[in-house]
């Protein structure tokens, strides 16, 4: 973190550099509010004319940082306004300005790609291309180390009024869509649950259980399986079943074709029965819903959908904790220290919505008339709440929270 004595130093060397760069351009009669005709007049890239506007007309000097050119930048620049005829004092005071940001850079950041991540602030709409920018490299490099990506990953949650009085019943289900493996001999888990039980049935019974979500999933080995085949693609996919020392099963899929040839688009699903209590039971408490983000993917979505009937379907937030190890995991005291500089804007799609968040899943409707029916309710009678995050931080949590019923 640059300190407030370094952050003074470091605004008055890039102050210092954009007044150098309109005095230069102007000892010529350039005006650099107009980069076009920059352009035009002396020949220089009209990107390069256009970020050197922008850095020189931004008036918070981190905002310039962002369009500030390179050093290779600036000097083709300053070589169009020499051949001009621009005074060599200009030129001087140009090359003076670039050297003393290029100490203080060196300095507190090492380079202008670290010191472009220090000074990007998820607040700042400015910063969100480039923090995005960093986070697609992230998702790049996670994909070629761990050997597999996505088009999307899509989590929906279904939370309507359980048969235990002062209850939830949540609805999960959960998607890869595009999944491709980069090595074919790379196995991906796609799901994993704890405390299959309860009672099956036509609509869910009382009492507390796991079940799968579509009723037509077989089993394994007399286990039911989250596995929602007639949304995958495709149908017959495999997936392997293991269960852990504490019980929870867990669903792999095992290598296979590499490329966009082998890719698969999986879906999983299952409702918890009684999963929490729909009271606070401490003043302020708020329902919260966990998203586990291992695989890269282009695209996280999280979509919540709360019953009509429970006066929680407003304040709907989001909030994304890193899980590399050494993190404080939600929700430990002290956690906030561990939550990400990402959007967190949650819209609020309204009641009776299935607009699908992808065109890569066309049958989102089916997916959601299905699993309101499993449920005991009708998809009309859901709200709708979206929270997207191009390509999410892995591994790392997301949690979507909404207030409980006072």
């Amino acid at each position: 973190m640059i300190t407030e004595l370094e952050n003074q130093d470091g605004q008055v060397s890039v102050h210092v550099l954009r007044r150098a760069l309109a005095g230069l351009a102007a000892s010529v009669g350039g005006d650099l509010r107009k980069p076009q005709e920059i352009s035009r007049r002396f020949g220089v890239d009209k990107t390069l004319a256009w970020r050197i506007s922008r850095a020189v007309r931004e008036e918070n000097a981190w905002q310039a940082l962002t369009h500030l050119p390179s050093r290779a930048g600036i000097s083709i620049f300053a070589g169009a306004m020499s051949q001009a005829g621009a005074p060599a004092e200009k030129l001087e005071a140009l090359r003076s300005a670039q050297e003393a940001f290029e100490r203080f850079v060196q300095e507190h950041a090492g380079d202008r790609e670290t010191l472009d991540m220090i000074v990007s602030v998820p607040t700042r709409k400015s910063s969100h291309k480039k923090l995005e920018t960093f986070r697609k490299g992230g998702f790049q490099c996670n994909a070629s180390l761990l050997g597999v990506r996505a088009k999307a990953h899509l989590v929906t949650r279904l939370v309507v009024p359980s048969k235990s009085p002062g209850m939830l019943d949540l609805g999960i289900i959960s998607a890869l869509i595009g999944l491709c493996r980069l090595r074919p001999s790379t196995p991906w888990p796609i799901a994993s649950i704890k405390n299959w039980g309860g009672l099956p049935g036509d609509v869910l019974d009382a009492g507390r259980g796991v079940l799968p979500m579509d009723l037509g999933s077989e089993s394994a080995h007399g286990t039911p399986t989250p596995i929602m085949r007639q949304f995958c693609s495709p149908r017959d996919i495999t997936l392997r079943t293991t269960q852990d020392a504490c019980g929870a099963f867990r669903y792999v899929l095992d290598g296979g074709s590499v490329g966009n040839a082998g890719s698969v688009d999986t879906m999983c699903g299952w409702v918890s029965i009684a999963n929490a209590p729909m009271h606070p039971e401490t003043p302020g408490e708020r329902g919260e819903h966990g998203v586990s983000v291992n695989t890269p993917a282009e695209e996280l979505i999280v979509d919540m959908l709360i019953h009509r009937s429970l006066p929680i379907a407003r304040d709907i937030r989001a909030e994304v904790y890193s899980a590399f190890p050494g993190s404080i995991a939600h929700p430990s005291p002290g956690s906030e220290n561990s939550i990400l500089p990402v959007p967190t804007e949650v819209l609020d799609l309204g009641l009776n919505n299935a607009d699908a968040p992808t065109p890569l899943l066309g049958n989102y409707e089916e997916v959601l008339n299905l699993s309101a029916t499993r449920m005991g309710t009708r998809l009309a009678d859901l709200h709708l709440f979206r929270y997207r995050l191009p390509y999410p931080p892995v591994p790392s949590m997301v949690v979507v929270s909404h207030p409980l019923v006072g």
